[in-house]
């Protein structure tokens, strides 16, 4: 238990949330708790289904920090073009390396917030390379820490800026076969979109409305219509939720 405590205070921490681990459990369990009883109450659902429901629901509540922690750190990723060019331009043209962390700072949103906070410890009177690798460590991603690790390196040598522009353009290349990847796929997440979104519920109805003539249902009045209203709107939110999830980072900017 100690060990999931320790990783969920440190995906907190990558995510961005600056809370306690204990704090963001208090909150989750009292979100899932309350969600469970308002669907055992309007669903009219069987004990086990609640339980089972609760059960989801604190498995989810767990893996949201590493899933957030991953969104953070893939969003920083495709910032790396941007900030990186950015910088390696103004270093190229001769501007002081902290003024040219700041222009660049200003080309990302999570990755300049990071330059940022990089500058302020700096400004705190922490090495410049220190404060860089600090950062860089608070962002889940080995490619966020090599393009920190690489500033740092510029700092130190004051050299041209082609091992920053090259981890650029390594980057675009990267984004360039996402960019393929997920074109293929696409046709995919369409089709499964129609069969929730439109065949589910269609499939539903034909059990309410024919199975009723040869069998008896169990559905109550809330449940036949809260299915419809509540439950099939959600599927369908969830399944774009997790299309908008599978989309490249540097594609939803």
């Amino acid at each position: 238990m100690g060990r999931l405590t320790s990783a969920l205070q440190d995906k907190l921490l990558k995510a961005g949330m600056r809370i306690s681990v204990e704090e963001y459990l208090a909150c989750a369990m009292a979100f899932v708790a309350t969600g469970v009883v308002l669907a055992y109450l309007l669903l009219e659902l069987r004990p086990s289904t609640a339980a089972v429901l609760l059960v989801i629901g604190t498995a989810t509540a767990v893996y949201l920090p590493f899933r957030l922690a991953k969104f953070r750190a893939e969003t920083a990723e495709a910032e790396i073009p941007y900030v990186m060019r950015t910088i390696a331009s103004e270093v190229g043209a001769g501007v002081p390396y902290l003024q040219a962390l700041m222009d660049g700072a200003k080309a990302g949103k999570i990755l300049g917030g990071a330059i940022e906070d990089a500058i302020s410890l700096y400004k705190k009177g922490i090495p410049m390379e220190r404060a860089l690798q600090s950062v860089g460590e608070s962002i889940d991603s080995e490619k966020v820490r090599r393009a920190f690790l690489h500033l740092g390196i510029l700092y130190q040598s004051g050299r041209e800026a082609t091992t920053i522009k090259k981890l650029a353009d390594e980057m675009i290349a990267v984004h360039r076969a996402e960019a393929k990847r997920f074109s293929a796929e696409l046709a995919m997440y369409t089709l499964v979109f129609v069969a929730v979104a439109a065949l589910v519920p269609a499939l539903f109805e034909m059990y309410v409305s024919i199975g009723s003539l040869f069998m008896s249902l169990t559905l109550s009045q809330k449940q036949a219509f809260y299915i419809p209203a509540v439950v099939f709107p959600a599927l369908s939110a969830g399944v774009l939720l997790w299309v908008y999830l599978r989309i490249p980072s540097f594609m939803r900017r």
